[in-house]
């Protein structure tokens, strides 16, 4: 098992809220950010759990299995239902935001370092640097593309 914060991890804890099939045979950073948003934005009627959130596991065809961490995904590997390895290998963010002009939500995600460093006081322009204007713009003042056109 594998010790975090003092607390043990093991798979006995987890129990499975919601099964459904996937198209996509890869497993990319963007599949992962499609199945939070997923449980989080846009939730199936017949879901009764909790939004995806920290702590949680993804479980991909029984043999993939990735941890909710506070800043991305963590690939875990289990052993008699136990823990035994966590390898931090995706640190993506998806941002929210809705438009305080019209109220549409717009999603981005992020590198989770990135993110990091923004929110530590790095200027947006030299966190993101891969990012257009338009993006900097919805993560500072939440504007969406359509209301940033009118307004500027």
């Amino acid at each position: 098992m594998i010790k975090k914060l003092g607390h043990e991890l093991s798979i006995n804890d987890y129990k499975l809220m919601y099964e459904y099939d996937i198209e996509d045979t890869e497993i990319t950073t963007e599949l992962l950010n499609d199945i939070y948003r997923k449980f989080n934005v846009n939730r199936p009627e017949d879901f009764r759990g909790h939004s995806l959130s920290v702590s949680d596991v993804i479980v991909i065809d029984d043999t993939e299995n990735y941890f909710v961490d506070r800043m991305g995904f963590t690939k875990i590997l289990i052993q008699n239902f136990n823990i035994i390895s966590m390898e931090h290998i995706i640190k993506n963010v998806g941002i929210k935001k809705t438009c305080p002009l019209c109220g549409k939500t717009t999603h981005i995600a992020v590198n989770g370092d990135d993110y990091e460093k923004w929110q530590n006081g790095t200027l947006i322009q030299r966190a993101f640097p891969y990012m257009n204007a338009e993006e900097r713009e919805v993560l500072i003042t939440g504007l969406c593309y359509d209301c940033q056109a009118k307004v500027f």
